[in-house]
């Protein structure tokens, strides 16, 4: 039997479980999305090492060169 409201609890409650369904899986997804960003990380190259030691100064401007000259042979 419908009732006396006919098919409108029926439709609401259809629509809250679409919605929490769907709701359930763009929350899942932005998780994964989440976590794929960060477990991807950038490898540095030797250069690029290199370059960031000299910049912090942790290497003079001779060592620098030299690893460069290293680098490109």
């Amino acid at each position: 039997m419908i009732g006396y409201y006919g098919f409108f609890p029926m439709l609401i409650m259809m629509l809250f479980w679409i919605m929490l369904t769907i709701g359930i899986v763009l929350l899942v997804k932005w998780f994964i999305d989440q976590n794929k960003g960060q477990s991807e990380t950038k490898e540095v190259t030797a250069m690029e090492a290199a370059q960031l030691r000299y910049a912090r100064g942790e290497i003079s401007r001779e060592e620098f060169e030299e690893i460069r000259r290293n680098l490109e042979e």
